[in-house]
């Protein structure tokens, strides 16, 4: 291999990806609702989401994998930042709350029995800041991010390039907004990365 030059770097903050429509559908599914009508000339044109109801506690499964560019120091915790990208696809009532809810586990990759992470048998839960309508404001289509009430900390020596996050979110029964007000449009967690990539290819 060709021998590589390293440059000092400035740490940074980034976002590893869930799409929600790239998420299964739970055992209560979310619903594919429309977002934005098309022109009536091309009706196939609507733009959809997935509609949540805090009454069933509507949830869906997914993962996201950690990229290479994650700064792992020596020694420590690495901290993980989730998020929720929603919005509402009919005002709600002036002070309805929406609180979103996270189970996930975790683990590092490796090649063989001795490096790979395990993913723990119980999953650790995440609640989010609650949002509160306000009242007489125009809420509907509004893209909105809800930051976890807590990060996620873990050891370094259980982080790693390509660590992945199992989880389900769902919009929790706590929430008093009504059905049929709520989609989701993505998950994301924030994590602070290094370098554009790994020096070595697996670590």
């Amino acid at each position: 291999m060709a021998t590589v030059t390293h440059y000092p770097f400035r740490s940074a903050w980034d976002d590893a990806l869930a799409p929600a429509f790239g998420q299964a559908a739970g055992a209560a599914a979310p619903g594919d609702v429309t977002l934005a009508v098309a022109d009536p000339a091309d009706a196939t044109m609507d733009v959809h989401a997935l509609g949540f109801n805090e009454n069933t506690e509507d949830r869906v499964y997914a993962s996201i994998q950690i990229p290479h560019t994650l700064e792992i120091p020596a020694s420590g915790n690495i901290t993980f930042g989730p998020h929720v990208h929603w919005t509402f696809i009919s005002d709600p009532a002036d002070g309805s709350t929406v609180i979103w809810k996270m189970s996930y586990v975790y683990a590092k990759p490796g090649l063989t029995t001795a490096t790979a992470g395990t993913f723990a048998a119980a999953p650790s839960i995440v609640t989010f800041d609650t949002f509160t309508a306000e009242t007489g404001v125009a809420e509907i289509r509004k893209h909105y991010i809800t930051e976890s009430a807590s990060d996620i900390s873990i050891p370094v020596a259980d982080c790693g390039p390509s660590m992945m996050f199992m989880f389900t979110i769902k919009l929790d029964t706590t929430s008093t907004v009504a059905n049929g007000k709520v989609a989701l449009l993505y998950v994301d967690y924030h994590f602070v990365k290094g370098p554009a990539g790994t020096y070595a290819e697996f670590a």
